[in-house]
């Protein structure tokens, strides 16, 4: 079962928390280190940025998985990169940019989803067909009713 991997994060450990000590390292490094508001605007999910932080941690993550993407994601478990694929129940801020830098900058494609993601996504693709399926009954139903009444 090729599909179901372990996180390579302990219980205590959370991975939101990761990505942003990750982050607020490289903007140390390139000069322009991030407030603790900064910080904590990222770790949340219901404060809307601004764009100014849009485009500083925007700019930041593009640097990360640059580097990341240069040396190999099976070297560190616990990259950047990786630690996307397990910002589990939550949607944070960052994971939001990073899925948005991904996505634009062409510098990958974003994790495979895992857990309760990939138990949503799937369920909602089963829906979406079998509504489908149920569509084309009824209007194969309508149809045959209004071409007997002729």
């Amino acid at each position: 079962m090729s599909w179901i991997r372990k996180s390579p994060f302990s219980r205590d450990e959370d991975v939101t928390t990761r990505m942003v000590s990750l982050l607020s390292e490289e903007a140390v490094r390139s000069g322009t280190p991030l407030t603790e508001a900064e910080k904590e605007i990222l770790f949340n999910e219901t404060v809307s940025l601004s764009e100014e932080l849009r485009q500083k941690a925007s700019r930041l993550i593009g640097q990360i998985l640059e580097r990341e993407q240069a040396t190999s994601s099976e070297e560190n478990p616990k990259s950047f990169f990786a630690c996307l694929e397990w910002v589990e129940p939550d949607y944070p801020n960052i994971a939001a940019l990073a899925e948005e830098v991904i996505t634009s900058g062409g510098i990958g494609k974003v994790p495979p989803l895992h857990g309760w993601r990939w138990v949503k996504e799937r369920t909602l693709l089963i829906g979406c067909g079998l509504l489908v399926v149920l569509f084309m009954i009824v209007v194969v139903i309508v149809w045959s009713l209004i071409s007997t009444r002729r």
